[in-house]
């Protein structure tokens, strides 16, 4: 690529066309020894070099791997590179693979990768031919500092963590771990390993330092009660952000852990009477991040307490234990503010044990294609409900029967009163792939249309039902530049009308080495098709960068079985 292209913005041609698509061999095999007694001209080599991207010296010592196409969990091989950076890979058939270089002190690279954090190309092998691969390694940046008390004593055995801020599959922000450590006697630490972004710093009480008996027996419990975020706050919005750049060491970066305001909680189960005790949860709102669940054994009477608790928000939860109870019951909002509590949660049990809370709703879901068909088995097809309102909780489903395409919910369990996305994983999705032959089609909820995948259960006795439809459009093409075909572009097709801010209608693939991409069963409306340089897994949900790409792309009428190849050009911005 030139330098023309900017450090922020780049300017993509998404052009769509009719593309000739040539086989290519399914994922390849890694041979391994083996194939030297095979005839080595249907066999195919990987060899390369190693390089630190800012002085071109070789990386030695550094980890290359091969993964299949289908799962990149999977590795087919590995070698090291030598002092001269150099490696070799031999005896794979001819296909596709995904090659991925890491080394202590630098940034993990798949091969072909514009960014830090890209899928990177696939590399095509041939048989009988020697493939060469160049890697240019980023530096890895590292951030130090110390931790004390209020008193300004070192806090030893802390543990200490970087977070960095993700868009979650629903558009929400979350905390991500990006690394983890401890202090020492002096109370320092030392994360390394980084990728260059910006973090945020917690420090908290391990869960082992007190109840695992040899962990640290020389030190007494610090008193902390709760994540303190760098420079030294209880509250993650009051927090400071650490930016590193590539190869960067930030040290100084000290934290003056603040003791909060603990209180109790103590409560009682009500309305059920059991013959084994059982297990009452106390889990952060925020389930993403610092911060652990605690969980106790209620006594005879129902009875249970937490001390200690830190201000903040959480959820009581009753757990069946080692009771004969199976299923767990709906949570039950809590705010501490510093003062004790005293709660009551309202329970029932049913006549087989079953145990569920006192204001939960019960109802029906039915999932049924467009066209039954008995091959298709829907029984691990995931329906979720994911609750909006403050006090709700995700629910899965029960198992369902799979009867000529048809997939019926009994009966939904625990679901507390309040407003819900419907999650139906049936398309191909927006970075998180299940069924790609369907979308859905029609979604009621007691017999009233749901828009934008939201419910509210008041209720009991209603049922939702879901219609998937087969009949989904496809959208293809190829994204380039000046210099040609651009790969590892993120294209993203974003949804207008009713139910623009439903994200099952927002869908999300990155280009291949030729540029091109192609995405299936696309539910039929209007929607903006954008292409991104670089951007976050589930960064189109970002409202700012919404409203900034609203007259961006080509907008297109998508409807029923449609196979779009227009040719409208798009120019925009890198995303976030």
């Amino acid at each position: 690529m030139t330098g023309a292209r900017s450090a922020r913005t780049t300017a993509l041609r998404l052009r769509f066309g009719v593309v000739c698509m040539v086989s290519i061999a399914g994922p390849g095999v890694f041979v391994g020894p083996a194939a030297h007694a095979q005839d080595p001209t249907v066999l195919a080599v990987i060899t390369g070099t190693v390089q630190s991207r800012d002085s071109g010296e070789p990386v030695a010592n550094a980890l290359v791997e091969v993964h299949p196409l289908d799962d990149p969990e999977s590795t087919l091989g590995t070698v090291r590179s030598d002092t001269a950076g150099r490696f070799r890979l031999e005896g794979y058939r001819p296909g596709g693979y995904r090659v991925v270089a890491r080394a202590a002190g630098f940034v993990r690279q798949p091969y072909g990768a514009r960014h830090i954090g890209g899928s990177g190309t696939v590399v095509r092998l041939s048989a009988g031919e020697e493939t060469e691969l160049r890697f240019l390694l980023t530096r890895a940046a590292t951030i130090s500092g110390r931790v004390r008390d209020s008193a300004a004593e070192p806090l030893p055995a802390m543990i200490v963590e970087a977070w960095r801020e993700r868009y979650s599959e629903d558009g929400s922000r979350r905390l991500e771990r990006a690394q983890s450590g401890r202090t020492d006697d002096l109370g320092e630490y030392r994360l390394f390993g980084l990728d260059p972004d910006a973090y945020l710093i917690s420090v908290d009480v391990p869960g082992t330092l007190v109840t695992r008996p040899g962990t640290y027996p020389n030190i007494a419990p610090s008193g902390l009660h709760a994540p303190v975020f760098y420079p030294g706050v209880l509250d993650r919005e009051e927090a400071v952000r650490v930016e590193v750049g590539a190869g960067q060491v930030r040290s100084g970066v000290d934290i003056r852990a603040a003791e909060a305001r603990t209180a109790s909680i103590r409560g009682r189960l009500v309305g059920m009477a059991l013959e084994t005790r059982a297990s009452v949860g106390l889990i952060p709102a925020e389930l993403a991040g610092p911060g652990m669940a605690r969980m106790v054994e209620t006594g005879d009477d129902g009875s249970f307490v937490f001390p200690d608790i830190a201000p903040g928000s959480y959820e009581l939860m009753l757990l069946p234990g080692r009771s004969a109870l199976s299923v767990q019951v709906s949570s039950l909002p809590v705010e501490v503010f510093g003062e004790d509590l005293e709660v009551t949660l309202p329970v029932l049990a049913d006549s087989a044990g079953t145990i569920s809370n006192a204001e939960s709703v019960s109802f029906s879901i039915r999932v049924v294609l467009d066209e039954a068909d008995p091959a298709v088995d829907l029984s691990s097809l995931p329906v979720q409900l994911v609750g909006l309102d403050r006090g709700t909780s995700t629910h899965g489903t029960r198992p369902m029967e799979n009867e000529h395409g048809v997939r019926v919910v009994r009966e939904t369990a625990g679901v507390r009163p309040g407003r819900y996305r419907v999650d139906v994983r049936a398309y191909a999705g927006a970075d998180a792939p299940y069924l790609d032959a369907y979308y859905v089609k029609r979604m009621t909820f007691d017999n009233r249309t749901v828009i934008g995948d939201v419910i509210d259960v008041l209720e009991p006795g209603t049922r939702l039902d879901i219609l998937l439809g087969s009949d989904g459009a496809t959208v293809e093409g190829i994204v380039a530049d000046a210099d040609g075909p651009y790969f590892d572009a993120r294209i993203v097709l974003v949804p207008e009308g009713p139910d623009r801010d439903s994200p099952r209608l927002f869908r999300s693939v990155t280009a291949d080495e030729s540029g091109y991409f192609h995405v299936s069963a696309v539910a039929p409306g209007a929607y903006r098709i954008l292409a991104f340089e670089r951007l976050e897994p589930y960064g189109y949900f970002d409202p700012v960068l919404r409203a900034r790409i609203e007259s961006e792309g080509a907008r297109v009428e998508i409807r029923e079985g449609d196979a779009v190849r227009i040719a409208p050009e798009v120019v925009l911005a890198e995303g976030p």
